[in-house]
């Protein structure tokens, strides 16, 4: 991931699914023509816990050139906010 990373969340149902969001900017080697991107990642529950690569889900995304928040995290109603 070529992005600087601002906000992790991690889903309420994380033990199960292991479900890990990011929320980034980026690419990072592209200065003039960046996004703000919000990416669905799923990470092993036992350790080592590592993140797959593979799994990277773009959920959301728009132009920003930079930094325009980056804040995650899940509701009392278990939606991603």
């Amino acid at each position: 991931l070529n992005h600087l990373v601002m906000g992790v969340a991690f889903h309420p149902g994380f033990q199960e699914n292991g479900y890990l969001f990011l929320m980034a900017s980026g690419p990072n080697d592209e200065p003039k023509h960046k996004f703000n991107r919000i990416f669905r990642f799923t990470m092993d529950r036992q350790a080592p816990r590592r993140i797959d690569p593979a799994s990277q889900f773009l959920i959301l995304e728009w132009e920003s050139n930079g930094h325009n928040g980056g804040e995650l995290g899940f509701g009392p109603d278990g939606l991603l906010y």
